[in-house]
């Protein structure tokens, strides 16, 4: 029986799931999109207006990331303080 995608041409239907022809199959398919798009995208990734972008997406994740672990290191300063007997500094 042939696959519905592929039926009335010439191709042969996919491969079982499971099958190390359907990772072969899918690493083409990867590697043939990625090729046919790679300039489009690094057109796009070089553009001034995104890179602008991302600096404040990865500034703003380097503020988030301080004030966890600014919030974190108050809170095991505060339960050690608790766990030996002794008050936290005001």
């Amino acid at each position: 029986m042939r696959h519905p995608a592929v039926a009335g041409s010439n191709q042969a239907p996919p491969p079982a799931p499971g099958s190390s022809k359907l990772s072969l199959v899918a690493n083409l398919k990867h590697t043939t999109v990625t090729l046919a798009t790679g300039d489009a995208v690094w057109e796009v990734y070089l553009d001034p207006k995104w890179a602008q972008q991302r600096l404040r997406l990865y500034g703003a994740q380097d503020r988030a990331l301080e004030q966890f672990f600014k919030q974190l290191e108050e809170d095991i300063v505060e339960v050690s303080m608790e766990r030996h007997g002794l008050e936290p500094p005001a």
